[in-house]
């Protein structure tokens, strides 16, 4: 592909958040603008979204399992979103 593409590493730039288990669909759709129905959001499927203001990247990797993708920045911020969100279905036995 030399002369018809450019690379640009990002891999200092962003943070890999791993979200699974059968509320990740639930908990990402409370955050997110995306349709994340199982039939619509297939394992593969990628969106550019925001979550809080913040621009960031979800991969569906799997029948429950993402990888969202946020800049190191406001890492924080997206993670702390997420486990707020996710607190509801928390096992509180």
């Amino acid at each position: 592909l030399a002369g018809q593409c450019a690379v640009t590493p990002l891999t200092s730039s962003r943070v890999r958040i791993a979200i699974e288990g059968a509320p990740a669909r639930e908990v990402l759709a409370m955050l997110a603008p995306v349709d994340f129905a199982a039939s619509v959001f297939t394992p593969g499927a990628v969106a550019l979204t925001g979550i809080h203001h913040t621009p960031v990247t979800i991969h569906c990797t799997g029948e429950n399992g993402f990888d969202v993708y946020v800049m190191r920045t406001f890492a924080r911020d997206v993670w702390d979103a997420i486990t707020d969100a996710g607190l509801r279905f928390a096992d509180t036995r």
